[in-house]
């Protein structure tokens, strides 16, 4: 997502793990997986949301403090060209060969890497310390914890 948005005029674009992408230091755009098994085999839902023309007032008062657009960030972008990017850098990432290079700008792009964070799953704490890295299946190191899943605050 932050490469397509990249490519529209947003190259500040960051990540914070580990499906959100921020404009200044604010949620733009996220996405969520769901995977299913059964005996047959398994099925697996991207979806993925852009905040493209919300205005302040479109906000809930305690979005406002955490959650943006790409209007309010100064960015005026066409959805449809949004849509053909995104699935152009869908389709790259999903190549096995462009996967390490997408692991290197996610850490690049990374928010949380090299800061205290605190974990929480369902609002109980994990894990607390230096998130340290991204490992090569998508977990956060945080000490000498992998997370996979969780709800992650940098603390400092």
């Amino acid at each position: 997502m932050a490469r397509a948005l990249a490519r529209l005029g947003m190259g500040d674009a960051s990540l914070k793990w580990p499906n959100d992408v921020e404009a200044g230091h604010k949620k733009v755009a996220g996405a969520l997986a769901h995977a299913t098994t059964d005996g047959e085999g398994g099925s697996l839902v991207l979806g993925i949301g852009v905040n493209v023309h919300q205005r302040l007032d479109d906000f809930s008062p305690q979005l406002r403090a955490i959650a943006t657009s790409l209007a309010l960030a100064g960015h005026t972008v066409d959805r449809l060209s949004l849509f053909v990017d995104l699935t152009r850098e869908l389709d790259r990432v999903a190549m096995s060969v462009e996967r390490r290079e997408a692991l290197q700008e996610w850490r690049k792009r990374s928010t949380l890497l090299g800061r205290e964070v605190e974990v929480t799953r369902d609002g109980r704490p994990l894990v607390r310390g230096v998130a340290r890295d991204i490992a090569e299946d998508g977990a956060l190191l945080v000490g000498s914890e992998r997370v996979v899943v969780g709800d992650v605050r940098a603390v400092a």
